[in-house]
């Protein structure tokens, strides 16, 4: 079973949030298994701002709402979320 490794940057001059989420896996004897171990895992995201209020998510030109489930289909991916303000 993999864990997720999630790494966030906001970027204030592009108004850009980028999730970066990795599939890790542990190893078994002296083998890695990710390699051969993608799984399609379901990731639900929310933004929140100072306040504590969600915020509208956009991700590749699509309005998603307050919150949306990516999903993971690659070891490593990268979601941009375009129009956040801080």
């Amino acid at each position: 079973t993999p864990t997720l490794d999630v790494q966030a940057a906001f970027d204030g001059a592009k108004k850009e949030y980028r999730v970066k989420v990795r599939q890790q896996y542990p190893t078994v004897g002296t083998e890695r298994v990710e390699d051969n171990n993608v799984l399609l895992v379901p990731f639900k995201l929310a933004l929140f701002d100072e306040s504590g209020k969600p915020m509208p998510l956009k991700l590749g030109g699509r309005d998603l709402g307050p919150e949306t489930v990516l999903e993971l289909t690659q070891l490593e991916q990268e979601f941009v979320f375009t129009d956040v303000s801080h």
